[in-house]
């Protein structure tokens, strides 16, 4: 792609969604408990308290990146949240370059020109970067680390390896679900065309991306005496996860592991959010059939519902089905796009290992939608490669190549 084609999707981008922001404000709707917290902890930043959360409290459940990219952009333009969302606006614009500058390592120019325009046009990113919630940021980081990986497996650079390290441990210490992603990229060791530089560059990487995220675990255990990596919670959402009643249709209901483990009142979050992460470990183990039907119920609803459909749903109710059956489209055109480009590219092995660890790990912890979009970039890359196969098999032409 041209300077002129690059410039022109971002500002595609850029337009919508700063867009959104000028003449719709109905975001405000999904910013909830998540959103005033990272408020609390932003002004706690400002005021020189530190990492204080809503409760008055260090908090445990939030990771540093969000609120210290709320409190940089409220220091230098005021508390006000119209600056936040334009910054997010912009910084979620360049995601959909990184996206399309993927696809052309990965694919074809134009296989990452369609891809572009995808993602500039995609409603959920376009509404979330309008939302004061982590999404954007973690979006960012999590796509800049899967380029920076692919471009150093190509160069085997090793200050490409330590940068994309970085990457990663940014965007886990934004949401820290990223945490054990570097476990997933050990298979590279078994692939021929990784093998060159896939020893000393996952050990850099691996390197970089611990050295990054240490300093908040080490922040963590001089403020709770506890080996706690990034945040509690995952105990939590390990345990909900497996809740028979955890959904009502498709909408998410608030449980409580009170009514199931009355002895955990009292303790600590972080002892408490342990112990339940040892209970469900314990019940996978006595009842693997019974954990792998719910773990297979949850990847379902990770992948069959978009983003937004619930809340959609509650107003309108046939846009949101129609929305649902367009999404299914999406999705199996970007199945098609994957199987197209894995015979023959295999650069896409990386992005495929970032959806792969997107699957497994939220088919174990709780599969709400919102948590797949950072990750749908890379779908969009697949879904434009299927396209693109697709019209070259229908006007009689050799795959793309």
């Amino acid at each position: 792609m041209n300077r002129k084609t690059i410039t022109g999707i971002f500002l595609l981008s850029l337009v919508l969604r700063l867009g959104l922001l000028y003449f719709f404000d109905g975001t405000k709707q999904v910013e909830q408990m998540d959103a005033k917290d990272y408020e609390a902890i932003a002004q706690n930043l400002i005021g020189g308290r530190g990492f204080i959360n809503i409760s008055d409290s260090p908090t445990m459940s939030r990771p540093p990146v969000y609120p210290v990219f709320l409190a940089g952009v409220y220091y230098v333009f005021g508390s006000r949240e119209s600056v936040v969302k334009v910054f997010q606006c912009v910084l979620d614009s360049v995601t959909v370059l990184l996206a399309a500058y993927i696809a052309l390592l990965c694919l074809n120019p134009a296989a990452a020109l369609l891809t572009g325009f995808i993602a500039a046009l995609y409603p959920p990113l376009i509404i979330y970067s309008n939302i004061k919630l982590g999404e954007t940021v973690f979006t960012f980081f999590l796509v800049l680390s899967c380029l920076l990986l692919i471009k150093s497996f190509k160069s085997g650079e090793a200050k490409l390896f330590s940068w994309a390290g970085i990457a990663h441990g940014l965007a886990t210490l934004t949401r820290s679900t990223t945490l054990f992603f570097p476990f997933f990229l050990l298979p590279l060791f078994f692939l021929n065309a990784y093998k060159k530089f896939a020893l000393k560059g996952l050990i850099i990487f691996f390197a970089a991306g611990f050295a990054v995220i240490s300093v908040w675990t080490i922040r963590n255990y001089a403020v709770f005496g506890e080996l706690l990596p990034v945040n509690t919670g995952g105990g939590y959402l390990l345990w909900f996860a497996i809740q028979e009643d955890a959904w009502q249709g498709d909408k998410l209901v608030e449980l409580s592991p009170y009514r199931e483990f009355e002895d955990i009142k009292g303790m600590s979050w972080v002892k408490w959010d342990k112990l339940l992460t040892k209970r469900v470990v314990k019940y996978a183990l006595a009842h693997p059939l019974d954990y792998s039907r719910k773990t297979a119920v949850n990847f379902a609803k990770l992948w069959y519902l978009p983003v937004g459909k619930v809340i959609l749903a509650g107003k309108f109710r046939l846009a949101a089905d129609i929305y649902q059956a367009v999404f299914i489209i999406f999705l199996l055109t970007a199945a098609a796009g994957l199987y197209f480009a894995l015979a023959h590219k295999k650069d896409v092995l990386i992005p495929l290992l970032y959806l792969i660890y997107l699957s497994v790990m939220h088919s174990v912890v709780l599969p709400v939608p919102r948590y797949r979009l950072p990750f749908e970039p890379l779908v969009l890359m697949f879904a434009a490669y299927g396209l693109l196969s697709f019209y070259r098999n229908f006007k009689n032409k050799p795959a793309v190549k």
